[in-house]
């Protein structure tokens, strides 16, 4: 697919994501998930692109979201 296609088809769902994350831990795990999968797909074959920078920012600010307040014992090891 060229990359303008691929911005074309989830251009939209980048933007919704972008402007209102999404509040429900299950939506915001499959936005994520969908977002790697992008992230995935436009490094295998535009790694050098803006919209892949674009992507992975996305997807930090969601695993972030989601792993950022996580507590963990302080003696793991």
């Amino acid at each position: 697919m060229r990359e303008a296609l691929f911005i074309k088809k989830n251009k939209d769902r980048w933007v919704k994501v972008q402007e209102m994350p999404p509040e429900d831990a299950d939506e915001m795990a499959t936005e994520f998930t969908r977002l790697v999968d992008d992230l995935a797909y436009s490094k295998t074959f535009y790694p050098t692109s803006k919209v892949t920078r674009y992507i992975n920012g996305q997807a930090s600010k969601i695993y972030l979201g989601i792993y950022g307040n996580r507590k963990e014992e302080s003696n793991r090891l």
